[in-house]
């Protein structure tokens, strides 16, 4: 890096880029469709190990196999590009297929979640204009109402292993598996869509501060660019190591960092189907994987695990979390966990954001601050910006963290209001992503968080043994729409098992026989599981602060008096 005049300012400054080498700040961002990255990235190295999904194993040679098989059908049933398909389903090789086939097509693909009600899932593929879903056979019965119910052209339905789908009980042809999706089309064949990088990929939800969640708007640059930067960063990936892959796919770290990434670097994906802390800790001492990066939850019960004491990690390569900030006790614990193992790495956080597509921040091994973030990544710039004036501040003072990157979103789908609240346009015609975080940045590139303006919080749901954001705001939105509440306030609480579960402090419009049944049974379809508070408490009036808004800090510490919870 070129020495240049210190002003002060992390924006014009980048202190983070003497970190990187000449070739990694100079690389250049692919212009071109996310299959076709994939494809440039191995088609020279065939016969490598791509993906171990249970006692499977693919090379690459066979998953490009898979992908033409699946872009041959879908072209049969005449999906065309920019025509939107949307996917339900965890990490599985024939998912992987589905997703690049139709991006080597061009059409858009819309990721939905797995833990949304059946009244969202109809909203979203009425909004996104679906004919054709592709569903993992785990989550058909859950969502058999909605795919019934909607005209659909086709549902094609993935085996997580051996089939489970009787389909001559289903009501029409519109069903299938994946195999006779596939058989059907052996006399098609597919070409690749001329993509390019500005082109929309893929549609990913974040639930937002909101009572409707958000669409975002990934482009084929968007998801190239993360896989680019983390391939130049300092992470020294070698081609043909592992990589052990939770995030389901519909979540953008999942489809981006956790599938995309590590195929396009050359790395053998192990694919995990439960991502509960316990199946992680059993798959990680199973596999043994070279490069693991997960939630705060799976590192703590990986390091505290009994079966991972004795474990030899001195081929670890890297060992991340992102999602949330790790107290610094927890940290040395894990990193002392680490070294006992024989470990030569240490614990890294990153950060990121679905509409940043997945990180844009890491610790990587020649920088690292335990109480900070990371750096920016190479192509990546930060700010801070005072909180009133909106004027760029100088290193180590506060205020809100604005992040200007290639894989800044697109844009929220349908919600041109939303996106230019969100996103900034520069004097310079840079485009800055508002992230609601409160931070600062030191003189030397590291970024450190100290608060949200929006409250978020991490949770686990048992019913999918999964780790997801929790938005108190969304909840609150939810509750207030019951015919009987005037308002609503939720907060989170630890329980003892040290997760977050919601609870709602309500006031009542009009008297009800019972009206926390009445409003748990109106919130049933609208909220997820993991979003439906644990516990309701009637309150004649919600606490206000001066300025009007809901004094959350004291309705925490009542309801830990009333329940003498820690």
């Amino acid at each position: 890096m070129n020495k240049k005049e210190f002003t002060g300012y992390p924006s014009i400054d980048k202190p983070w880029l003497k970190y990187y080498t000449e070739a990694a700040i100079n690389s250049k961002i692919p212009d071109c469709s996310i299959y076709e990255y994939l494809l440039k990235c191995n088609e020279e190295h065939l016969d490598d190990t791509a993906i171990i999904y249970f006692d499977r194993t693919l090379n690459f040679k066979e998953l490009f196999q898979l992908i033409e098989q699946a872009a041959s059908a879908f072209i049969s049933v005449g999906v065309k590009p920019g025509e939107t398909v949307s996917v339900l389903s965890l990490s599985t090789p024939e998912t992987i297929a589905c997703i690049y086939a139709l991006n080597k097509i061009g059409a858009l693909i819309s990721m939905e979640p797995i833990t949304q009600t059946n009244q969202l899932l109809e909203r979203s593929l009425l909004e996104t204009k679906t004919n054709i879903v592709v569903v993992l056979d785990l989550f058909f019965q859950k969502y058999a109402e909605t795919l019934t119910k909607l005209p659909l052209k086709k549902v094609i339905v993935l085996n997580t292993l051996a089939p489970q789908i009787d389909f001559t009980h289903l009501p029409n042809e519109k069903y299938c598996s994946f195999d006779v999706f596939c058989a059907s089309a052996s006399s098609f064949s597919s070409q690749i869509h001329e993509g390019k990088g500005s082109d929309p990929a893929v549609i990913v939800q974040t639930s937002g501060t909101t009572a409707i969640p958000k669409k975002v708007l990934l482009t084929n640059q968007n998801v190239n660019s993360v896989a680019l930067q983390y391939g130049v960063a300092n992470f020294n990936f070698i081609r043909g190591e592992t990589f052990l892959e939770i995030v389901p796919p519909h979540l953008s770290v999942g489809f981006t960092l956790q599938m995309h990434t590590p195929l396009c670097l050359g790395l053998c994906s192990i694919i995990g189907l439960n991502s509960g802390p316990q199946k992680v800790v059993e798959m990680f001492v199973r596999f043994n994987p070279n490069n693991f990066m997960a939630g705060i939850a799976h590192v703590k019960a990986i390091a505290s695990s009994p079966i991972s004491q004795k474990m030899d990690l001195s081929k670890l390569r890297n060992y991340g979390i992102g999602g949330e900030n790790i107290p610094e006790n927890e940290r040395e614990e894990i990193d002392d966990f680490l070294k006992r193992c024989g470990a030569h790495v240490k614990l890294m956080t990153g950060y990121g954001m679905t509409e940043l597509s997945s990180s844009v921040i890491a610790e990587q091994p020649n920088a690292q601050n335990p109480k900070s973030i990371g750096i920016p990544l190479s192509h990546v710039t930060a700010k801070i910006v005072d909180l009133d004036s909106g004027d760029e501040v100088t290193y180590g003072k506060t205020g809100e963290l604005l992040i200007s990157s290639p894989s800044v979103m697109l844009g929220y789908m349908n919600n041109e209001a939303e996106t230019k609240r969100t996103i900034e346009l520069g004097a310079d015609g840079t485009r800055w992503l508002h992230t609601g975080d409160i931070g600062y940045i030191d003189e030397k590139g590291f970024i450190f968080i100290v608060g949200r303006l929006k409250r978020i919080f991490q949770t686990f749901d048992i019913e999918s043994n999964m780790i997801f954001k929790m938005y108190p705001d969304y909840i609150e939105g939810e509750i207030d729409s019951c015919p009987i509440v005037n308002r609503a306030a939720v907060i989170a609480l630890e329980d003892e098992k040290l997760i977050n579960k919601a609870v709602a402090f309500v006031e009542l419009k009009e008297d009800a026989e019972d009206p926390i049944e009445a409003i748990k049974q109106h919130v049933l379809s609208r909220l997820e599981p993991y979003n439906r508070p644990v516990d309701y408490v009637l309150i004649d009036e919600l606490p206000l602060l001066q300025n009007g808004k809901v004094d959350y800090r004291l309705l925490s510490r009542k309801y830990v008096e009333l329940h003498d919870v820690k």
